[in-house]
């Protein structure tokens, strides 16, 4: 619908779009696995785990932030996304390099969907930092994973062409004001 300028614009963080398109950067956001207060922890994870608390308060951006390995929780089940999402790419990309395939329970459309699914204890999930600051949960845990996966620079993309409406920009730089790139703090992509 980009391509024929149905629509004035879109967000994204999928190379291969961003490539096609006229782009600039608008913001990051961080991946970090959810899991269920009561579901079984790995020994000597504990200390790692953040709340919702933790993430609204940005600890996991921190450069002291310990960043588990995926593989210390190869024995959960997880709701994953489908294919067509990036973030079941980005997963994929981090099992493979855990070294293992997970148990999935679930496989969603939809990013939030999951993120409520992982709150009723149904499966572990990835959720971005962003979901759990604007709709923190009390019933899951949050881990920072040790991966080059977990850091998104989401884009504007806009068609190609030789004009573009002054309303557009005007919501391009309202968009990056309130979601800001926040590119001191966040590690390097």
């Amino acid at each position: 619908r980009l391509e024929r300028r149905e629509m004035d614009l879109i967000f994204s963080c999928d190379p291969e779009l961003i490539e096609r398109f006229e782009h600039q950067p608008a913001f990051y956001d961080h991946i970090l696995l959810a899991i269920h207060r009561d579901a079984p922890i790995p020994k000597g994870l504990a200390q790692s785990a953040m709340s919702a608390g933790d993430i609204q308060a940005g600890r996991h951006l921190s450069p002291i932030c310990p960043k588990v390995p995926l593989e210390q929780f190869r024995e959960l089940e997880f709701v994953l996304l489908q294919k067509g999402n990036n973030l079941y790419g980005r997963s994929t990309r981090m099992f493979e390099e855990a070294g293992f395939v997970p148990k999935v329970k679930l496989a969603l459309s939809q990013l939030v969907t999951a993120y409520r699914f992982a709150g009723n204890g149904v499966g572990a999930t990835f959720v971005s930092d962003r979901i759990v600051q604007k709709s923190p949960s009390q019933n899951l845990v949050f881990y920072s994973i040790d991966s080059k996966e977990v850091d998104r620079l989401f884009y504007t993309l806009l068609p190609q062409r030789n004009y573009t409406a002054h309303v557009v920009k005007a919501f391009i730089a309202y968009a990056v004001e309130q979601l800001g790139t926040n590119e001191d703090t966040r590690r390097p992509l």
